[in-house]
């Protein structure tokens, strides 16, 4: 299952921008000073993800996300890929939770956008889903509460993710302990509260009420978590259509 995020159509920019993180520190000039890129782990809209083995540690394997610069890009400004990318990166570098993934280094050329962030080989929650068909109670109890706890953290941190979805939380390894780490912080953003926002983001089945044509804060992620704990539990989603536009009105 792709990814099938909406643009914002209109909205409160201005709010947005005035919580927006403040800029990354300055990235190194060369990621193969450092890492020696290892083999695809997945690819997407975004660009690609692969293996970064760090050439000091050659045991020590890391993931690094790579995108395409599109700073110059017709109509991308602040939902460009570029921008995305180090809207993540800006947040990343701040948290420091055992069910976030750990960000390490970021870099970038003429051509491409790079971030280092720790190897999760137990792959995507909804891959586990689809393997699986659904989870037991118990089990998804355990997977969600460390969900849960990431979501909590990141809101104690007055930062909102808008796309929480069973794609943007891997496991850390292929055990039955594996850790769950969230993952994808290119449509989040900084919130103060009181301020309300307008821009529709996220993925269609995820979408809360009020993200249609309303106001929403960071509540609207504990909906999509919901979403995600009815998932875990039935192995499909609340509603379905093949209709993009009618799922995001059920």
């Amino acid at each position: 299952m792709g990814n099938a995020s909406q643009r914002p159509e209109g909205g409160d920019k201005a709010s947005v921008r005035e919580t927006a993180p403040a800029e990354p520190e300055k990235p190194r000039e060369d990621i193969r000073d450092k890492y020696e890129l290892g083999k695809v782990l997945g690819s997407g809209s975004f660009g690609q993800v692969r293996e970064a083995i760090l050439k000091e540690l050659p045991d020590k394997v890391r993931a690094v996300k790579i995108i395409e610069r599109d700073d110059d890009a017709e109509g991308g400004g602040e939902w460009s890929n570029s921008a995305m990318f180090r809207q993540e990166v800006a947040l990343l570098q701040n948290l420091k939770h055992d069910n976030i993934v750990r960000f390490w280094d970021v870099y970038e050329d003429v051509h491409f956008l790079y971030v280092v962030m720790d190897l999760c080989r137990g792959g995507e929650v909804f891959s586990k889903i689809l393997e699986l068909r659904r989870f037991t109670e118990a089990n998804a109890a355990t997977l969600g509460s460390q969900m849960l706890a990431a979501i909590a953290y990141i809101h104690s941190k007055s930062i909102m993710h808008r796309d929480i979805k069973a794609e943007n939380f891997l496991l850390s390894d292929k055990s039955p302990t594996s850790v769950v780490k969230m993952i994808d912080f290119g449509m989040a953003v900084k919130f103060d509260h009181g301020i309300w926002f307008k821009e529709i983001c996220g993925s269609p089945h995820y979408l809360a009420p009020e993200l249609i044509g309303q106001k929403y804060n960071q509540m609207v992620d504990m909906w999509a978590f919901g979403v995600l704990m009815y998932l875990l539990m039935y192995g499909h989603y609340p509603y379905d259509s093949k209709n993009t536009r009618d799922i995001m009105m059920k």
